[in-house]
């Protein structure tokens, strides 16, 4: 079982338009919602794969939820920790030559309590993951050595 960790998720909504006009009302041609985030991709390749994966994720508010029924539509296993922020969405805007522009939110601010009950939740994953995939940008409220924090208590669990 391969086990993910994305510390700041997001709602990816990207709209088809025939070319970008800045300061215009554009009608967009297409489209699509997708849960979004580097770790939540890792999962969404590895289910597609066929092999059984858990995203463990700080979600919040609606975006949050969507995203866990997204990624259950998907076959990955979500292990939500709520947070009180919203999960962001972010947006890209694709013209039809395939010029691609986006709009990344920055994300929730997570407290002291949740960056913990983050780790924790990664310390007691159900399955004993063989791997452990840590990845992405850190949403505000975790300090940089928190990804360090979060591989000392893998390799304590066994999990590589």
């Amino acid at each position: 079982m391969i086990l993910t960790v994305t510390p700041n998720p997001s709602l990816d909504r990207t709209y088809e338009v025939p070319s970008l006009e800045r300061g215009a009302v554009l009608r967009a041609t297409g489209d699509r919602v997708d849960p979004g985030g580097k770790g939540v991709n890792v999962s969404r390749a590895v289910a597609a794969a066929g092999v059984f994966t858990t995203a463990v994720l700080p979600l919040g508010g609606a975006p949050g939820a969507l995203i866990a029924e997204l990624l259950g539509l998907q076959g990955v296993d979500v292990t939500a920790v709520t947070i009180a922020g919203q999960t962001r969405s972010n947006i890209a805007l694709v013209e039809r030559d395939g010029t691609l522009t986006k709009i990344n939110a920055p994300g929730p601010e997570l407290s002291a309590e949740e960056s913990a009950l983050l780790l924790e939740t990664v310390r007691t994953a159900t399955g004993r993951p063989e791997w452990i995939a840590a990845c992405g940008s850190l949403p505000r409220g975790l300090p940089p050595e928190w990804y360090a924090d979060l591989v000392a208590r893998a390799r304590e669990s066994g999990a590589r």
